[in-house]
């Protein structure tokens, strides 16, 4: 079971961007999930930030480019 970490991470990044996000795609969710995380949690969070920034849409797109190292 995956920690509901990137949800409340939406949340705060939504209420930072007044922005509103109905949840996280289950493809997006997967790729976190599958992830070999090498940094700590921060690392995380600022996907999703970085993710909510870019996103369009209601629903959270992370895409597989957010993932990838530099």
């Amino acid at each position: 079971m995956f920690p509901p970490w990137p949800s409340t991470f939406l949340q705060r990044a939504a209420v930072r961007l007044r922005r509103r996000f109905s949840g996280i795609e289950v493809a997006s969710l997967r790729r976190l999930q599958e992830y070999e995380w090498p940094g700590n949690i921060r690392q995380l969070q600022n996907v999703i930030e970085q993710s909510a920034i870019l996103c369009d849409e209601g629903l959270l797109h992370v895409a597989a480019s957010a993932l990838s190292p530099v």
